[in-house]
């Protein structure tokens, strides 16, 4: 896409912000709670969406968003980024991180984090020397050859890892499932114990009813 140089300094701005965001839910002391951290992460990721719109005049998608935000980390460098991310999942509510765009932008943030935490020249598809290369942030000759092998094992291993994701996804999705039929079983068998347990009341109440009828008979 043919981008002007006004949309390519909005766009700028918008990296610019992502970036911020993610420096203030690191290092902000006002960003205390995980709510707070958690919108910091939010609003990163919007930037990064609106970003994506400006450059490309289209919505920003998983397979678009995963590589901005590893960028995005990268270049701001966040401290504490992996502490951050286990207080929110600890502290915030399941129910907030179980669905919807939170739980969207936190996922996109873990795999982003953990992708990164794991980084090897191996996965990228390098020799050790040329991962050296570009993490020290040399320039040589070779740039862009070892560009081009960065970027296809970068983009493999993403790949790799939306595919691990997808997995999660749809277990949980079992998971939910099973969870809702085990919660359905368990009230039907409650409901069948209250109907048993007032069949044998009555069969108990025609049964002591019976007995004293029986008893008056033989009396008499």
């Amino acid at each position: 896409a043919v981008v002007s140089t006004q949309s390519t300094g909005e766009a700028d701005r918008q990296l610019a912000i992502a970036q911020s965001y993610l420096l203030q839910e690191s290092m902000d002391r006002q960003n205390k709670t995980p709510h707070d951290k958690m919108r910091a992460i939010v609003q990163c990721c919007n930037a990064l969406h609106n970003l994506f719109q400006i450059a490309h005049d289209t919505a920003a998608g998983a397979d678009e968003l995963l590589p901005m935000l590893i960028y995005t980390i990268v270049v701001a460098a966040p401290p504490d980024l992996y502490a951050t991310i286990q207080y929110i999942d600890r502290f915030l509510p399941t129910d907030t991180l179980s669905s919807g765009k939170t739980a969207y932008h936190f996922t996109n943030m873990c795999i982003a984090q953990q992708f990164l935490e794991s980084l090897s020249h191996d996965k990228l598809s390098l020799s050790e020397e040329e991962y050296t290369h570009f993490m020290e942030g040399h320039s040589s000759h070779l740039e862009e050859a070892l560009s081009t092998k960065f970027a296809g094992g970068l983009l493999n291993n993403i790949s790799r890892v939306k595919e691990c994701e997808e997995r999660l996804r749809k277990l949980q999705g079992f998971h939910c499932k099973l969870s809702r039929n085990v919660e359905q079983l368990v009230e039907e068998v409650r409901g069948h114990r209250k109907e048993v347990e007032v069949g044998v009341g009555d069969m108990i109440g025609l049964f002591n009813t019976v007995e004293v009828e029986m008893t008056a008979l033989m009396a008499s």
